[in-house]
């Protein structure tokens, strides 16, 4: 199984947290974007994609899917 590696920059993060903050924007756009959190390899925490579903209450393939499309 590829595994899609996520690696934010401060900015894309900054972008990603002010979205989630706001909470002004569609729910699943705020979904991918603590799913993207979540898979960032830069926060120093590897989580597996059915660690970061689990948490999130998304399934492992839409985790998968949002990785892969970053």
């Amino acid at each position: 199984m590829e595994k899609y590696i996520v690696k934010l920059t401060q900015v894309e993060r900054e972008y990603l947290l002010s979205l989630i903050k706001k909470g002004k924007t569609s729910a699943y756009k705020l979904t991918h974007a603590r799913i993207l959190l979540e898979a960032d390899e830069n926060s120093g925490e590897e989580k597996t994609d059915v660690e970061i579903a689990e948490q999130l209450h998304v399934g492992a393939k839409t985790v998968k899917r949002i990785r892969k499309n970053w």
